[in-house]
């Protein structure tokens, strides 16, 4: 069970400490390409399209959340598994719409990093265990 209180007192906003963008126009297109912004805690990365004669665009980012997202509260705390995991964002819209982009998380992708990561640390863990018994054995330890 969780017994850390909701976080209360956070920013009414935030503070954007990289932005970058690159756009190749051509027939009436734009290509993005290294479209790039960051907040405290928080990287995003990515690339897309969008066309200008309809002003209809999709990109896909690809975020990753880092402890530096205690600086925002001391409550923000980032539970190893999720350190170094991509969160793939996929957006499609409309520039002349009101209602923005339509973004979607791709949780499975998600699910597979953390489940890679963990396959990872278990035979990392095993193999360390398995050469510091080799090596006591070895030295006579």
């Amino acid at each position: 069970m969780n017994k850390i209180p909701p976080i209360t007192g956070l920013p009414s906003n935030t503070l954007i400490t990289d932005l970058s963008l690159a756009i190749d126009f051509e027939k009436g297109a734009g290509d993005i390409e290294k479209l790039r912004f960051a907040t405290t805690g928080v990287e995003m990365k990515g690339s897309g399209d969008v066309d200008l004669k309809t002003l209809d665009f999709g990109f896909r980012l690809e975020g990753q959340v880092n402890n530096d997202i205690m600086q925002v509260s001391p409550l923000c705390v980032i539970d190893q598994r999720y350190s170094g995991v991509d969160w793939p964002l996929d957006c499609v819209g409309n520039l002349a719409s009101e209602s923005g982009a339509n973004c979607k998380l791709d949780v499975a992708l998600i699910a597979q990093q953390i489940i890679e990561n963990e396959a990872k640390q278990q035979i990392q863990d095993a193999v360390e265990e398995k050469a510091s018994s080799f090596i006591k054995k070895l030295f006579g330890g």
